[in-house]
């Protein structure tokens, strides 16, 4: 099974292995493509992608529970 995947870390390069109506490519894949595209860093781990960073800024770690089990982890 293994030998019939193929890893392609950008969507250019799956375009040389496919035609590009075999496949259906989801939103957020063409939106992280896009996004790599402005910034060629973050295909390598040097720079955050800013939309993490929205994602994990969630208000609810404020709350005196949420410490207090951090607390207990430490």
């Amino acid at each position: 099974l293994y030998g019939k995947l193929r890893y392609v870390s950008r969507l250019e390069f799956l375009w040389e292995h496919m035609r590009r109506g075999e496949v259906e490519v989801p939103e957020f894949v063409e939106d992280h493509d896009e996004e790599l595209e402005h910034r060629p860093l973050m295909d390598y781990g040097l720079v955050e992608s800013d939309h993490h960073h929205r994602v994990l800024d969630d208000p609810a770690m404020d709350t005196a529970a949420s410490m207090y089990s951090l607390r207990c982890i430490s």
